[in-house]
């Protein structure tokens, strides 16, 4: 009778307050966890912008910003890191801005870019 309804009705409000608490939590961590990932993102999307940056000027300094400017036409923002090194190092080793653009061309031609 009224004891069984009593002690149902506890029962039920302490599987309420937990279930409230474990969800909660479950959703405190999962917008941790979803911070972390946009942060990360942010962050590795910035680099990149500074990469691209560094390379158009120092394309620029070297071969003049006509080729500086080609060279972030071909590029565009879907470059790998490894490949920014790659084009870093070119950058170096070419004596002539079309060297250079043509090895780029040929990178993304094999899906490197």
């Amino acid at each position: 009778g009224k004891w069984f309804d009593e002690v149902r009705a506890e029962h039920v409000a302490l599987g309420m307050k937990q279930g409230i608490e474990r969800g909660m939590k479950q959703g405190i961590e999962q917008g941790v966890e979803r911070g972390m990932k946009q942060g990360m993102a942010q962050g590795i999307e910035q680099e990149r912008a500074r990469g691209l940056a560094r390379l158009r000027r120092q394309a620029a300094i070297k071969f003049g910003p006509g080729t500086a400017e080609r060279l972030a036409a071909l590029l565009g923002a879907a470059v790998a890191a490894e490949q920014m090194e790659r084009v870093g190092d070119w950058i170096v080793e070419c004596d002539h801005g079309e060297e250079l653009l043509a090895r780029v061309t040929a990178m993304r031609a094999n899906g490197g870019v």
